[in-house]
């Protein structure tokens, strides 16, 4: 490898972009990609502000208040201004989920049109092991499929959340728990090594079980949560085994490393 290519492979480390794409296609799938985890996880921050933005500290309330307000030329005071408040804080969460689905279906169809294979390293994780993501076809596949829906959720969303401003269930806490589930599943399928894999896994599981139990005053919503995040942590213990037999035989965490594994005969009929 020349000095070149080492600093520019460096650069790429430290700011996240795609290393070892030699072609602009797959470089352009994958940004879009990293734009739908990024609008996931701001609609989750946006939902902060929903239920005149309870969840938040007083002083962050305000400024918070302040803000929405202001990018979104919304004026006025009293329940006037409350409703106005809200609907555009309702209508934001939902346009930035829309952005999620087509940030998400760009890079698919990216991805799946090119045939290219991208794969970015991420300053995030551990001292020792960074963030290995990667965009094919098969995972473009299913931004796609994820991507879809979400477009379409962003349009009848705000109408169908909106007897949540003021009931007994919080709109807040559907829109986080609904933004993290949304960054977890992509994230899912753009990891490319054992870690990334686990905690966008523990991201989307522990968030769908917020979803499952948000009404949670019917006691059959409560028991199918608890079911349901029982059957998900049985399958990442199963999981983080399968990946340390693996990383132990192919020498590292990566997909890659664990792909090339040679396992013994007896680890390899468990």
């Amino acid at each position: 490898m020349g000095i070149t290519e080492a600093s520019e492979n460096w650069h790429a480390y430290r700011f996240g972009r795609p290393i070892t794409s030699d072609l602009p296609g797959g470089a352009v799938s994958l940004f879009f990609a990293y734009l739908s985890v990024v609008f996931a996880l701001l609609s989750a921050v946006a939902a902060l502000g929903a239920n005149r933005g309870v969840l938040l500290p007083l002083p962050l309330r305000e400024a918070y208040s302040r803000a929405v307000r202001a990018s979104l030329g919304l004026g006025g005071n009293g329940s006037a201004g409350e409703k106005r408040y809200e609907a555009g804080v309702r209508h934001l969460i939902f346009l930035l989920l829309g952005g999620s689905g087509a940030t998400a279906l760009i890079a698919g169809l990216a991805a799946l049109l090119s045939g290219d294979t991208a794969t970015g390293l991420l300053p995030l994780g551990l001292p020792w092991l960074h963030w290995h993501l990667r965009l094919d076809a098969l995972s473009g596949f299913f931004l796609c499929v994820l991507g879809l829906p979400l477009i379409a959720i962003s349009g009848f969303g705000p109408g169908y959340v909106r007897g949540f401003e003021h009931g007994k269930h919080s709109l807040a806490i559907l829109g986080i728990f609904t933004g993290l589930f949304v960054a977890g599943m992509e994230l899912v399928l753009l990891a490319d090594d054992a870690l990334v894999f686990m905690v966008a896994w523990e991201v989307m599981s522990v968030a769908s079980y917020f979803l499952v139990a948000y009404q949670h005053e019917q006691a059959p919503n409560r028991r199918a949560a608890f079911l349901y995040l029982l059957m998900a942590e049985i399958g990442a213990i199963a999981i983080i085994l399968a990946y340390g037999v693996l990383a132990g035989f192919g020498g590292g965490l990566t997909f890659d490393a664990l792909r090339g594994a040679s396992l013994t005969p007896g680890w390899a009929s468990i």
